[in-house]
């Protein structure tokens, strides 16, 4: 309470940090202004109006400040909460895109009553024409009912990707408030100080992140004060961590402001959506799960999908032969997920297998049905002609088309109702490699976890000088797909100087690059601190296709220092010399000293070729221009469930290490160049051992320009 009683906005012409709370109706955004003012009272108060009408009770823009308690009770800190209308699933429901982006920009005044067919425009009586700082919105809280997170329909979901892609183009960092915890978890309902060991509400969690296009770390669970007449210290506790993570997120925008002044004001630019060219499984979360339940210690990976890949029995031969176990798993329009799994290689011979580890399978909600060979000697038909073939009794990808031939006797006895309800048609075809998570009782490259290597790394990084006089930080750019952790990367790093998790450049978990600008982003050593000795430039993620996400000539004109801070990247055309932007005369400290190319550990095997060649083309560049590379590997926790249960196990696993291996192959870099990390995207908290990881990568590319340097002098 004292650092939310004591806090100042660090830019001096912003009395008050402006927080407005968007959710749907009933989601708790009156609720959750209401429960704070109660916890600066000391008693349960009603400031904004609430209810649970199926309409918003909120018509009209308010403003609250929240004022301080005791001795200060008359003193108002410098936190505002600015509550509006709820959201709705259209342009003609609750409140609206056009509307929500005049609040944030400040051109909406205090008591506007919103009305979609009198949206806030400059005849709108109390307009303001010309917002200051100070009349902007400088966070913005999403607010969305636990209770209701899987009754919240497509279109909402659409309305909140959308609302993140302008608000995000504004430059406004947001969070999310995920309330009615307590109606979701029973055991958090008695005791809230439970509500972060439940794994209940950690999936609810997951939901909203998906629901809402954003990471986990930003989504913090309250509790509103509802139906009690004194608060709770426990409550309170919960509402004030929100309350300063909300104003944590305040800072990052000063801190953009502070250092781009020039950017206040200039409106907003059009979003580019570029979508990765990945494959997506059709499998849920739980599907998955009870296929995974039935191997023990096992992840799937997709490998091929039909639809992306073609219906044929050469495409998946292509993708799918010597990759070890695999499971196929097939979709048809009657709403039947059923496959076969086999433990042995695919390889063309045209003989049958012996497979005693071979069954068939059918998942129907909660069951599955299983069905193992009669003759393990026949388990298997190795066709060199067909898709996926279990003795002939079910055969994938039939005649090369979106079709299975289905024939139950010699081998496997099944239902073929209860199999695939007797419908043939594949509306999809998928195959999954079945990969053991292994752990090595001596780990593939040694590393310290303790807080002394800790505190080791964070003073070589702050004492680093680079090698040659005539620059004072290293620039590091950060290359590669949409998704795969670049900004995440550097909101990693800063936390880690800042002492909590930041979420400093925007990034999120839609699909979508929200990165459309080159930023250079430079470090503090803490609040006030001098800034680090090196600087990560984010860049947009890259694209398979011509004319989609970076651009190649744009990555050249990066490297050779030309690209200005805050430059809104072109897909169809990259910056010319000719161009105003286009910095001619630059100097060493300008340039690029090293690469890092970011790839997602879980996306490595589903590289496509074209962005494979894409990634050549770029390295190819790098490589004439003598700039060492090398590649942070990315979600190593999400790809592999020990080393989310335990970072300290990444060089034990030997699956990241094939992993490793993997990308060293494909991008065509030494595996002692390829580093592991786990960046923060659902804590609230800082952890030392992936601090300890995340560092490490911080100092290979310090060493790597240093490389740079030398190579320069000499």
């Amino acid at each position: 309470m004292q650092f939310i009683t004591s806090y100042k906005p660090s830019c001096e012409s912003v009395p008050e940090a402006r927080v407005l709370l968007l959710g749907p109706v009933g989601a708790g955004k009156s609720s959750f202004i209401s429960s704070v003012h109660s916890v600066f009272s000391g008693r349960a108060t009603n400031r904004a109006m609430v209810g649970s009408s199926s309409t918003s009770f909120t018509q009209k823009l308010r403003s609250y400040t929240i004022r301080g308690r005791g001795e200060s009770a008359d003193q108002p800190t410098s936190l505002v909460f600015c509550d509006a209308m709820g959201l709705g699933e259209g342009e003609m429901s609750g409140l609206t895109l056009h509307d929500t982006l005049a609040i944030i920009k400040g051109h909406a005044p205090d008591g506007h009553k919103f009305s979609a067919e009198h949206p806030v425009w400059p005849e709108t009586v109390g307009y303001v024409k010309k917002p200051s700082q100070k009349e902007r919105v400088h966070c913005v809280a999403f607010v969305v009912d636990a209770s209701k997170i899987d009754s919240y329909s497509k279109g909402m979901g659409n309305t909140f990707r959308q609302l993140r892609e302008h608000i995000s183009d504004l430059g406004v960092h947001q969070v999310a408030l995920l309330t009615h915890v307590d109606k979701v978890c029973q055991e958090a309902a008695r005791d809230i100080t439970k509500v972060y060991r439940s794994r209940l509400l950690q999936h609810t969690m997951e939901k909203a992140g998906a629901l809402l296009g954003m990471c986990t770390s930003y989504i913090v669970p309250v509790k509103n004060y509802s139906c009690e007449l004194d608060v709770d210290e426990h409550t309170n506790t919960l509402l004030l961590s929100a309350v300063s993570h909300i104003l944590q997120y305040v800072d990052l925008y000063f801190q953009d402001v502070a250092e781009n002044k020039s950017l206040a004001g200039t409106g907003q630019i059009e979003i580019i959506k570029s979508i990765m060219s990945v494959l997506s499984s059709n499998l849920s979360s739980k599907q998955e799960k009870q296929l995974c339940a039935l191997f023990e210690h096992s992840r799937l990976h997709l490998i091929y999908k039909a639809s992306v890949h073609g219906y044929s029995a050469a495409n998946f031969h292509q993708k799918c032969d010597h990759q070890g176990p695999t499971i196929t798993v097939a979709y048809n329009k009657a709403g039947f997920v059923f496959g076969g799994y086999t433990s042995k290689n695919y390889a063309q011979t045209g003989q049958n297998v012996y497979d005693d580890k071979a069954f068939l399978f059918s998942i129907r909600d909660r069951n599955i049905i299983l069905v193992q060979a009669t003759d393990p000697q026949y388990a298997f038909t190795d066709a060199n002609n067909t898709g996926p073939n279990f003795a002939g009794n079910l055969i994938f990808l039939y005649q090369s088309r979106a079709a299975v031939y289905s024939n139950p006797g010699n081998y496997y006895n099944f239902n073929a109702a209860e199999m695939h309800g007797n419908d043939l048609q594949l509306t999809e075809c998928e195959v999954y490699r079945v990969e053991e998570h292994d752990l090595l009782d001596k780990p593939w490259r040694n590393i310290e976890w303790d807080s002394a290597m800790r505190k080791e790394l964070v003073d070589s990084i702050k004492n680093y000088k680079p090698s040659i006089s005539s620059v004072d930080q290293a620039r590091v750019v950060l290359i590669g797909p949409i998704g795969a952790g670049k900004s995440s990367f550097f909101n990693s790093i800063n936390s880690i100087f800042q002492g909590h998790v930041t979420c400093r450049a925007m990034c999120g978990s839609a699909g979508t690059s929200l990165t459309t600008q080159f930023r250079t982003y430079s470090i503090k050593a803490g609040k006030d601190g001098k800034p680090l000795p090196i600087i990560l430039c984010d860049t947009m993620g890259l694209e398979e296709n011509t004319g989609a996400g970076l651009d190649v000539d744009d990555i050249t004109s990066i490297l050779k220092g030309h690209v200005p801070d805050r430059y809104q990247f072109n897909p169809s055309g990259p910056l010319q010399s000719k161009d105003d932007q286009f910095h001619k005369s630059v100097d060493l400290q300008d340039k690029i000293h090293c690469v890092a190319y970011v790839m997602d550990c879980c996306k490595v095997t589903l590289i496509s070729s074209k962005l494979e060649e894409k990634l050549a083309a770029i390295r190819k560049k790098v490589n004439r221009m003598a700039i060492p590379q090398l590649v942070l590997l990315t979600k190593v926790d999400e790809a592999c469930s020990c080393v989310a249960d335990n970072i300290e196990n990444v060089y034990h696993c030997q699956y990241i290490e094939r992993k490793i291996q993997e990308v060293s192959v494909r991008l065509g870099i030494p595996v002692s160049c390829v580093v592991p990390v786990k960046s923060y995207s659902r804590e609230l908290e800082l952890e030392p051992s992936c601090d300890v990881l995340l560092l490490s990568a911080v100092q290979q590319m310090l060493r790597f320009a240093d490389n740079y340097f030398d190579d320069i002098c000499e």
